[in-house]
């Protein structure tokens, strides 16, 4: 498979409609609660996700390396990012470019019975205040994950780390190990690191055009209202997650843009029920439009 081609990054950084597969029960969970919630992306349905492109991020800040002082500013910043996933639930909003994802009706919505939310999701400006970020999926092979930081990671981390190193150089000097982790949290270096390895994904999945809303939360954290991170069940396992009101507009409700029923739904019946309900929940309906995918699986 040729890696290269998945490199292509859509910029999302701008924020717009996206969109979410998901049951009916759980659309109905989100409109109660007028929140969403954010699972570790390390229990998610790719099991290559998350290890391996960490393995290859560590890998290439080595190579940033060069010595000296750089060498330790790089093992410090290393260490952070092993220091904080391990710390951390990397709680991720998955997110798609399109509602006609036969794929992902099949797997995410009920076998096409449930449906698909146009969420209008804020720009990183917007995001950063609570420490939210958009980011766009890059499908690469497991094996290929080195190569992509290298091209477009590791110049930008190279570049700071001169900088950096030329700023201190230049100053009183100090303990480097303080120094440079004041400056990790400050220039965000870490959460662009973690980003970088959140985001890659086997290049299987690509057809999904995944975007997601990523926060990197603590454990002991609270991060909705009065709560902090809880568990699920599912295949057997117990998943990190936690509950967020980044897409609550000013008036408290979800911003709810567009609604997709899937395909194997009675549009004229479902779609109905919905305006009830959004109704009954404070919406107006004529700012949400509603579709069907008709695309005549059944």
């Amino acid at each position: 498979m040729n890696t290269n081609a998945h490199e292509s990054v859509v910029d999302v950084g701008k924020g717009g409609v996206f969109y979410h597969y998901t049951t009916t029960d759980a659309f109905l969970g989100m409109l109660e609660s007028r929140q969403v919630w954010m699972t570790d992306c390390r229990f998610c349905n790719d099991r290559l996700e998350f290890d391996p492109a960490m393995t290859a991020m560590q890998r290439c800040l080595g190579e940033v390396a060069e010595g000296g002082d750089t060498a330790a500013m790089v093992n410090n910043v290393a260490g952070e990012l092993r220091a904080t996933a391990a710390a951390s639930v990397l709680g991720i909003f998955c997110l798609s470019r399109t509602p006609e994802s036969l794929s992902q009706w099949r797997a995410y919505a009920d076998d096409g019975r449930g449906v698909c939310i146009g969420f209008d999701v804020p720009g990183n400006d917007t995001l950063a205040a609570s420490d939210h970020r958009l980011v766009t999926c890059v499908y690469t092979e497991v094996g290929s994950a080195e190569g992509v930081y290298r091209r477009r990671i590791m110049p930008k981390a190279k570049q700071w780390l001169d900088e950096v190193c030329k700023n201190l150089k230049s100053g009183a000097g100090g303990d480097w190990a303080a120094e440079i982790a004041g400056r990790i949290m400050k220039g965000h270096v870490l959460d662009d690191l973690m980003a970088a390895v959140v985001c890659v994904k086997n290049p299987h999945f690509i057809e999904e055009g995944e975007v997601r809303l990523l926060r990197v939360a603590a454990l002991d954290g609270k991060y909705s209202e009065d709560e902090g991170v809880g568990f699920r069940t599912s295949s057997g396992k117990a998943i990190p997650y936690f509950k967020s009101n980044i897409l609550r507009d000013d008036q408290g409700q979800l911003r709810i843009k567009k609604i997709w029923f899937g395909p194997k739904a009675d549009f004229r019946s479902a779609s109905s029920a919905v305006e009830m309900l959004l109704k009954s929940n404070g919406y107006e309906l004529h700012k949400v439009a509603m579709s069907h995918f008709d695309c005549g699986y059944r």
